[in-house]
């Protein structure tokens, strides 16, 4: 072959080479991106940026928060000691809650009562001496972090069950002061009483 004729084979594959890369250079669809499970979408090549681009969504990402709620109380057995007819005697206990929910804590109320029947009545008023009655009073409302426990009144009314605690967000170390109060008169019967609270602590999730 002569050197015009090789000059012309090569000039025709370069030719050859530019017309493929024209052909691969216009825009336009040249894949498909998917999602198992899911859509699709075309990948476009772009001629005057010379990039390929496509785009697929949604790609969720989901986790879960477990419900927690704790519930301590600082003390399982009080002791009023002897009564007074003149004074109030009161002892008191710490009920703490932690949750990440929406909670309260509800006590059941009596009164102090002996083994043959005799009653020291339980009574929403405030005590005073010469005056028979018990009771139990709420106050504090504090938080070690997130939302401050409110109660809904600082003397717990006569109820079956009361509510002595509550919080709508949540909330660490909740703590309120729990004091039991009792007081006699000259007319109460001698003989050793008590009374057992239950409470009982909620949360909404």
């Amino acid at each position: 072959m002569n050197t015009s004729l090789k000059r012309i084979v090569a000039l025709s594959t370069v030719i050859g080479l530019v017309a493929m890369n024209a052909a691969y250079a216009a825009t336009g669809q040249i894949g498909t991106g998917s999602i198992i499970g899911g859509g699709t979408a075309p990948i476009i090549y772009d001629d005057v940026s010379l990039q390929a681009t496509g785009t697929l969504s949604p790609i969720t990402v989901s986790a879960i928060v477990a419900p927690t709620l704790d519930m301590t109380i600082s003390s399982g057995s009080l002791n009023l000691g002897t009564l007074s007819t003149s004074t109030v005697n009161t002892t008191s206990f710490d009920v703490s809650v932690s949750t990440n929910s929406t909670n309260g804590v509800t006590s059941n109320t009596g009164g102090l009562a002996t083994a043959g029947g005799d009653l020291i009545g339980f009574t929403g008023a405030t005590l005073t001496g010469w005056v028979q009655g018990y009771n139990l009073t709420v106050t504090g409302a504090t938080q070690t972090a997130g939302a401050v426990p409110t109660i809904p009144v600082s003397t717990v009314a006569t109820a079956a069950n009361v509510n002595i605690l509550t919080v709508v967000n949540p909330t660490k170390n909740a703590k309120v002061t729990v004091s039991a109060n009792a007081a006699a008169d000259a007319l109460t019967p001698a003989g050793s009483y008590s009374i057992v609270h239950t409470f009982t602590v909620t949360g909404t999730f």
